[in-house]
């Protein structure tokens, strides 16, 4: 389950996300409302300085819903000149 990873710069140091996460990136995000770790999540990863972390948006509980919101955030992003299309890595 844990194959697929799509990610979309949002700009200078962050980039939103749907992959797994791993028990230990979910506990730091201070995560409970989701409920298991099990399943895909849509998440911002911020790199700078202060704000430094991981921010779960969304949780989708199978790879068809995780498949699906990817295609639907890269529409997006193509509908937006200026964001490049998701990749998946």
């Amino acid at each position: 389950m844990d194959d697929l990873f799509w990610s979309a710069p949002l700009g200078a140091n962050r980039t939103l996300c749907v992959s797994t996460l791993s028990q230990a990136a979910l506990a730091q995000c201070e995560v409970e409302a989701f409920g298991s770790d099990f399943g895909y999540f849509v998440y911002e990863v911020d790199e700078r300085p202060r704000s430094a972390g991981i921010s779960v948006l969304a949780k989708a509980t199978s790879e068809d819903a995780a498949v699906r919101l990817a295609e639907i955030l890269a529409l997006r992003f193509a509908a937006d000149a200026t964001a490049p299309p998701l990749t998946a890595v």
